[in-house]
């Protein structure tokens, strides 16, 4: 199954559902982020290494995530990521179903279910040639975009999965209506990751038992609110102004062309229409 979606939408947590879910949930789920790796320890860290492979290496050798993983389910974040060499040796990998530590030449069989997940256009990455098209088909059984969380009209629900986290430990919280207001106005170019903070953060301050307000909540998560706020009245002012500029010009217009509409659209260079519509507006 291959997973996309914005960085922070949840896309391992989506992988751990669906690993519980499946016929494996008695069996290991293994992430790997594979944009966190370096590309010269990536084969390594997928694939395992033997004895003696590079230096510094393990003694007796060490196995890979795809070992880690037999028999449940293999996570594989941030694909778009991987260099294209270790594409080609996880391609064959999972052709073959084994795998082959550096430095080894023995197959071990291996058995698991693979989730993988990007925050990249995949189809754009083939085009200019950094993602191997053989290995798109290969991961891309079954596909899922994950919508942002701006984009989800669950926000207030979400917050209270965090809250009930939250309530475990250090008691119940409950959040305000200008909180909610806030939370569901805000972009949340984080996603579920930023909003896991904002509420972990604003639980770490306020007293049990009393309500979530806005003051609670990280100062840049509410700076950026404010900024967003006087950003939209300043454009409306803006508007406002404008238009009531124009209207000016074209009142004196109408005068000066003795109350006749027709003159003053072709003094102006606007259409009869467009003088109406203006009327209308006020």
């Amino acid at each position: 199954m291959l997973l996309t979606g914005e960085t922070g939408s949840g896309k391992e947590l989506i992988a751990l559902v669906l690993h519980c879910l499946s016929a494996r949930s008695d069996g290991p789920f293994v992430p790997v982020n594979c944009g966190a790796l370096p590309e010269s320890l990536i084969e390594a860290e997928l694939f395992g290494y033997a004895d003696g492979a590079f230096t510094g290496a393990r003694r007796g050798g060490a196995p890979g995530k795809f070992e880690l993983a037999n028999g449940g389910t293999l996570f594989l974040d941030e694909i778009g990521d991987m260099p294209m060499s270790s594409q080609t040796k996880l391609l064959r990998v999972l052709q073959e179903r084994s795998v082959t530590r550096l430095a080894d030449s023995r197959e071990r069989p291996i058995d698991i279910a693979l989730i993988s997940a990007t925050h990249h256009n995949l189809i754009e990455l083939i085009a200019k040639g950094l993602f191997r098209e053989d290995l798109y088909y290969r991961i891309d059984g079954l596909g899922a975009t994950l919508p942002p969380l701006r984009e989800r009209s669950n926000i207030i629900e979400l917050a209270q999965f965090h809250l009930e986290k939250q309530a475990a430990i250090d008691g119940r919280f409950e959040l305000s209506d200008a909180s909610r207001d806030l939370l569901v106005r805000h972009p949340w170019p984080g996603n579920l990751r930023q909003l896991g903070h904002v509420i972990a953060s604003a639980t770490a301050i306020v007293d049990r038992g009393c309500l979530i307000e806005p003051e609670h909540f990280p100062e840049e998560f509410v700076a950026q609110n404010v900024l967003r706020s006087r950003s939209h009245v300043s454009a409306t002012a803006q508007s406002s102004l404008l238009h009531e500029a124009e209207m000016d010009i074209i009142e004196k217009t109408i005068k000066e062309c003795g109350g006749n509409i027709s003159a003053t659209a072709r003094l102006l260079k606007i259409s009869r229409s467009t003088i109406y519509n203006k009327w209308k507006r006020d």
